[in-house]
């Protein structure tokens, strides 16, 4: 049995967004610029016109600067959007047969979620978080060093041995 007792922050929620959309700034920050580049080096060769590609450049920069104000704005709206959150008392145990969800926000009810092994789509990690992952959308998310029942770094093996108990194309820490 493993035991996970945190309390929901803004760190966490910000690692949750940025965990799901890390797949897809990697694309961006790919593809964005040799997109970029290609439309530069056609516009010169098309009119060798370097007042063209000041113009063009100036208006890339723009962009980039909006572009940037827009993650900016966005991540504290995600924040602001996900402030019922922010405060909530999470325990999650996790049992042979079963994971179970405490969540309390405050000095207001405890509401408890609980759920079979075949339930769980997958389990993940990075350096700082697990994602149990409910469906491809939904996961709770767990800091490292929350454990407070057992070795936290036989987690993932136990996990493992559940997961690939169900399924062995799930992907498990």
């Amino acid at each position: 049995m493993f035991e996970f007792d945190y309390i929901f922050d803004e760190k966490t929620i910000i690692a949750g967004r940025d965990f799901l959309l890390a797949k897809y700034m990697l694309a961006l920050k790919i593809f964005l610029p040799l997109f970029i580049s290609f439309i530069f080096l056609k516009e010169y060769l098309a009119t060798k016109d370097t007042a063209n590609i000041i113009a063009l450049a100036a208006a890339l920069a723009v962009l980039a600067v909006f572009s940037f104000a827009a993650q900016k704005w966005s991540k504290k709206k995600y924040i602001k959007n996900s402030s019922n959150f922010i405060g909530m008392k999470v325990n999650i145990v996790f049992t042979d047969e079963k994971v179970v969800v405490k969540t309390q926000k405050q000095n207001q009810f405890e509401q408890i979620q609980e759920y079979e092994w075949n339930q769980i789509y997958k389990i993940v990690q990075n350096d700082s978080y697990y994602f149990v992952y409910l469906s491809k959308l939904s996961s709770h998310i767990i800091p490292k060093g929350s454990c407070i029942s057992s070795n936290e770094d036989d987690f993932k093996t136990f996990a493992e041995t559940r997961i690939n108990n169900l399924d062995t194309s799930s992907e498990v820490c």
